[in-house]
Order: structure tokens, then sequence, then C-alpha cells
């Protein structure tokens, strides 16, 4: 009677579904931002020989808002093969593609506030505009690391988990 409980485990059901979705969704959705910053960047005159220092600070910033997007595509690249693969590797890359979503969710305010610094640069001076409530909002950092923290627990724990990702 168990085995039969267990064959029911096994395989692309229940809960597990919606992070097939997810993964789907998000490879989807870090493609499009890709192209849309090399086509929205002016990437020729941004890395160009003998750029100023306004250049050499945009350029390190497309650069990584693009690493920021590359490193979850690829590591999305690994889970999609590790899950048709049914690899025992998957639970892991999938706890790691958490974790880097969470470091980007804190990382991209940083890197946004960065931006507009030098955006508003003017003869070497940086110009900082201060708006009402344009403090830091922790709130996408908070909900991704709860999206985290649950997903990683199931993935841990879940027997639907352990039982399909044996090879």
């Amino acid at each position: 009677m168990e085995d039969l409980g267990q064959s029911e485990l096994r395989g692309f059901g229940g809960w597990l579904i919606f992070p097939v979705l997810w993964i789907a969704i998000s490879a989807f959705y870090q493609i499009y931002t890709i192209f849309h910053i090399l086509s929205n960047s002016g990437i020729g005159e941004t890395f160009s020989l003998g750029s100023n220092g306004f250049q050499n600070s945009l350029a390190f910033i497309v650069s990584s808002e693009l690493l920021l997007n590359a490193v979850p595509l690829i590591l999305e690249g690994v889970i999609v093969f590790c899950l048709v693969k049914k690899k025992q590797l998957f639970p892991k890359i999938m706890i790691a593609w958490l974790v880097v979503m969470v470091a980007a969710a804190g990382l991209h305010p940083l890197l946004s506030n960065a931006a507009k610094l030098v955006l508003n640069q003017s003869d070497n001076v940086a110009v900082v505009t201060a708006h009402p409530g344009s403090g830091y909002d922790s709130s996408p950092l908070v909900r991704t690391a709860i999206h985290c923290a649950i997903w990683t627990f199931y993935f841990l724990r879940s027997q639907r988990v352990k039982l399909t990702f044996v090879n």
C-alpha cells in the first residue's frame, strides 16, 4: 500500500508545478530584460574606447544589470536540464537560484541608486535630488526572502521532490 502512495508522489504534480512555471516565466523575463538593456543602453557609446568618467560609470551600471540578469538565466538553464533529467541536483540548484534571486533583490536598489547618482551628474559633480518618501523600499527584498524561505523548506522536506529527482 505504501508503494502506491509513493508512486503517486513521483513526477511533476502537486506544488511542484508552481516552481516549474516560475522558472519558465522567469527565463522569458530575464531574456526580455537582457534584450531591453542591450537595446536601450546605447551599448556602442557606453563601452567605447576613450570613454570619460561618466561613460565608465554607466558602463559599470549596465554591466552590473546584465550580470544580475545573466546569472539567474544561466541557473535557469541548468535547472531546466536537471528538471527534465530528474537529477538529484535539481533541489539544490533550485535553492541556489532562490538565494541568487534574494541577492539580486537586495543589490538591485543599490545599483538603481548608483545609476541615479551617475545619471544626475553635472560637470563631474554628483547632484542627488531628494524627494519625499524616496527612501529605500525593502518590501521586494522581504517578499523575495520569504518566498525563498518557504520554497527552500519545500525542496528540503517534500516527499514528492525526494521521490521525483532520483537520477
